[in-house]
């Protein structure tokens, strides 16, 4: 569609798109690149904030849903920040495979995350292990010592159990 500009005196032509169906697809664009990255309109805000121009939650919310224009200056920022470049914002690039690509890293992240806290939980049970080890290890030498100065039979059937009690905890014999 052709469209003509005053600037001054003079009328300068130029071909006009649908100005409503950039700002949508920037906006869910925009949209799909936040939610991918696991970020609040809150977060992506203060992440777009500059010295000069501070931005809104509100202001997202309102690109997001088409109702405000997204400005050049913005989707640069906001293209810097999704590592997309901002053809992708217009939807000419390939949004598609930068939010699989949004989506891939938030979830490596989580299994990092995951892989952190099992790693943490597995040293502290290898260390209580250790520990029960060691107090049992403890009990079962005080026990032989007592054995050896008084020769008691009860305490060697407990003694017999007790081993045969961790050997089945340790999964060494079967119950």
């Amino acid at each position: 569609m052709y469209h003509q500009i005053e600037y001054g005196r003079n009328r300068f032509p130029c071909i006009v798109s649908s100005m409503g169906s950039f700002d949508t697809t920037a906006g869910n664009t925009l949209r799909a690149l936040r939610e991918a990255a696991g970020l609040k309109q809150a977060d992506l805000a203060a992440a777009m904030s500059t010295d000069d121009v501070p931005m809104r939650q509100q202001v997202i919310a309102n690109i997001e849903s088409g109702s405000r224009p997204l400005k050049f200056s913005e989707a640069v920022v906001a293209a810097r920040i999704f590592g997309v470049d901002v053809n992708t914002l217009a939807g000419k690039g390939n949004s598609a495979s930068a939010i699989d690509l949004q989506t891939a890293m938030r979830e490596l992240n989580a299994a990092v995350v995951t892989l952190r806290e099992a790693h943490d939980r597995r040293r502290l049970a290898d260390a209580r292990y250790a520990a029960a080890e060691t107090r049992f290890l403890t009990a079962q030498s005080a026990v032989r010592r007592c054995m050896a100065q008084g020769g008691i039979k009860p305490v060697d059937r407990f003694l017999s159990w007790a081993d045969a009690s961790v050997e089945q905890v340790l999964g060494l014999e079967e119950p």
